[in-house]
């Protein structure tokens, strides 16, 4: 059965909860199997896992983001003798994956149109992340490892390429031929 549209009313977040959600997360499929075994052992990868569920079809599981503390270096852009990289907190997005049968849906609602990753993927940034950065761990970043062919997906999403002369990461499990990326968190939403 295709899905035509996803209401945000019926879109709820929820912690990742393998016992209670142990149904949903067998049968996650994303299109990408190392994404989807991801999701069956996140408790064993040191993150903090989200899942979104679609309420009005007894919880099916969306998408989700697992997420964990990070770190970006970015260098001085005059460079001298005494010149050094600035390593700044960063929040990582280690995976992030929709439901391959939700992946073209357009969400309805406040706002109606966006595709339902990107709205997904807006709510993290801009509510779950920001939370967590303005209450405990103060970074200015979002990083993460993109797959080829979701670059222009986060691209759109206000994400850049890190230029390998400018910006290095921490390099984890999931980032072997990944693009490293990352989002600079504007300045509003951050209450410092």
């Amino acid at each position: 059965m295709s899905v035509v549209a996803l209401h945000t009313d019926d879109l709820v977040m929820s912690p990742y909860n393998k016992k209670e959600y142990y149904g949903q997360i067998a049968t996650f499929h994303c299109g990408n199997e190392v994404i989807d075994q991801c999701l069956k052992e996140s408790n064993a990868h040191n993150v903090t896992t989200v899942l979104f569920l679609n309420a009005a079809n007894n919880d099916e599981l969306v998408g989700y983001c697992s997420y964990c503390c990070s770190s970006i270096s970015l260098k001085e852009e005059e460079e001298s003798e005494d010149s050094y990289d600035e390593c700044y907190p960063a929040i990582e997005i280690k995976l992030f994956g929709i439901a391959k049968k939700y992946q073209n849906v357009p969400i309805q609602g406040d706002v109606s149109g966006i595709p339902v990753a990107a709205y997904i993927l807006d709510f993290c940034v801009s509510t779950l992340f920001v939370e967590i950065i303005n209450e405990s761990i103060y970074a200015n970043y979002i990083v993460l490892h993109a797959l080829n062919e979701a670059i222009a997906f986060y691209e759109k999403n206000n994400f850049a390429i890190m230029e390998s002369d400018k910006a290095t990461t921490l390099i984890g499990r999931f980032s072997s031929g990944c693009v490293p990326m990352f989002m600079a968190l504007p300045k509003h939403l951050l209450r410092r």
